[in-house]
């Protein structure tokens, strides 16, 4: 999609709405504040695929959506596309034969006809390791190949985590951070929902998110929670679709608050669109099994803002207690267009993690700020057994705030 195309009907939809915006945003900060040792490892985010898996073909004329990975733990991963016609789906480990593996034709509601979104369930994967994996067409012709890692078996491990939120809207700075996006070596990616503006429909998901980040999808796992916007079209059901989700949320929750374990984390998603008290049961039960040495939650709408929105106080009163009495460390957030860092509060640091291409609003930093931006970015995340390092990257690059951890 070309980034310089006319604004003015995202903007008065904007206006309209009552979410003003810089439809721009400001892609660099203007200051800086606590600036970690050593910074965020910075280097070609897919250089791991290319290395252990070869130069990737995208030709994909019959694909309408190019594949991505799901659902990857520690022995299993999922890959998902959309087809015009029917591909074969080889997988193998570097140095091994490659094989056939079935893949699935998934019920859809909001896919076109002439399409089908297809499924392929990967079991007995070895562990934290390079796995390889390519389409062929009716002709022979390869898309692909493409490289993932699987989740490291062991708690006593080191990863890498990228989180944006507020994104897809097809604004200039979402590209220009989707670019820097490519320069941040990771091993899984989460996002505090409003994934595509301004409904959530299907072809916003396919023309704001899937075109976007393309490249990343096909490799570094997406775990996504939901936002308000991403809430515009059937209940979320476009959301629901397209993405393949941990199901662990119980029946209301399908799909809608889930959990899962990377390394030293246990992750937790909360739908803040979707309020009440089978997801706060939800949350103290699944916090209480967790047996990872983090406990790490994200989710959309913030308990503390200093943006136009501003704090979300029945987040505080439905899940504060529970996230103190389980120790949850970090708490990440979007909604407000902006970046924002709180001091810790209650033993838990809150991030504000809302600019990651939707424009950026303006942010007035109160007592309980650590340091804000309004700047369009994103947030890495380098997690120990030991200590969380936080880092904040602008659009052009430049890190510009940090913060490490403790147990």
């Amino acid at each position: 999609m070309n980034p310089s195309l006319p604004l003015v009907a995202s903007s008065l939809a904007l206006l309209l709405s009552g979410c003003l915006v810089e439809e721009q945003g400001q892609v660099a900060a203007s200051q800086t504040g606590a600036l970690l040792e050593p910074p965020a490892v910075r280097g070609d985010t897919l250089a791991f695929s290319v290395e252990g898996c070869g130069q990737p073909l995208r030709d994909g004329r019959a694909l309408a959506r190019q594949p991505y990975v799901q659902l990857v733990d520690a022995d299993s991963a999922s890959v998902l596309w959309t087809e015009n016609a029917a591909h074969d789906f080889i997988v193998w480990r570097p140095g091994e034969t490659p094989r056939e593996v079935d893949s699935r034709i998934e019920e859809t509601t909001f896919l076109g006809a002439d399409r089908a979104q297809r499924q392929v369930d990967l079991r007995g994967l070895e562990p934290g390791a390079l796995h390889c994996y390519a389409l062929r067409d009716e002709d022979g012709a390869l898309l692909g190949p493409f490289g993932f890692r699987t989740a490291p078996a062991s708690a006593d491990s080191e990863i890498d985590v990228m989180v944006f939120g507020d994104s897809g809207r097809g604004f200039p700075d979402q590209y220009v951070l989707a670019d820097q996006m490519l320069t941040a070596p990771v091993d899984l990616i989460i996002h505090t929902g409003d994934i595509a503006y301004p409904n959530g429909t299907l072809q916003e998901f396919e023309d704001y998110t899937f075109d976007v980040y393309a490249d990343l999808f096909s490799s570094i796992p997406f775990v996504p929670a939901s936002g308000n916007h991403d809430y515009g079209t059937a209940n979320a059901g476009p959301y629901r679709e397209v993405f393949a989700l941990p199901e662990n949320g119980g029946e209301r929750g399908h799909e809608r608050w889930f959990s899962f374990d990377w390394g030293p984390a246990h992750f937790v998603a909360l739908d803040t669109e979707v309020n009440g008290s089978d997801q706060i049961a939800w949350l103290a039960e699944d916090l209480a099994r967790a047996d990872r040495p983090w406990n790490i939650v994200y989710a959309h709408r913030p308990p503390y803002s200093s943006g136009p929105h501003g704090g979300d106080g029945g987040f505080e009163a439905r899940y504060g207690d529970i996230l103190r009495e389980h120790g949850v460390k970090l708490v990440l957030t979007g909604h407000d267009h902006h970046y924002e860092r709180f001091h810790p509060i209650d033993g838990i640091t809150y991030v504000v993690t809302g600019g990651g291409g939707a424009g950026t609003r303006t942010v007035a930093p109160g007592p309980l700020t650590a340091f804000a931006e309004s700047v369009t970015h994103f947030v890495t995340l380098h997690v120990s057994p030991d200590e969380i390092r936080v880092h904040a990257i602008d659009a052009v690059g430049r890190e510009f705030d940090g913060a490490r951890i403790t147990r």
